[in-house]
């Protein structure tokens, strides 16, 4: 089995400029970790659920977007 096989062929992508709870909510709704950063059709970053919660401490509706987004799906 090749990677190809597996992989995801229609990425969820973010932008530079979105703001932590934009990119949160984005990624609950698609109900997915991570997240391509995308700036001029080129790749630039990623960003994952651990890389937002570092700003848990300072913004509530993050981090509850972040612990429904942590929650196994049912």
């Amino acid at each position: 089995m090749n990677l190809a096989d597996i992989m995801t062929t229609e990425l969820v992508t973010c932008h530079p400029n979105e703001t932590l709870s934009q990119v949160a909510l984005k990624m609950h709704s698609e109900d997915i970790r991570c997240c391509p950063v995308v700036e001029r059709d080129r790749l630039v970053g990623m960003v994952s659920l651990a890389d937002l919660a570092i700003d848990l401490e300072e913004d509530e509706i993050l981090a509850e977007t972040l612990v429904r987004i942590s929650e196994p799906s049912r």
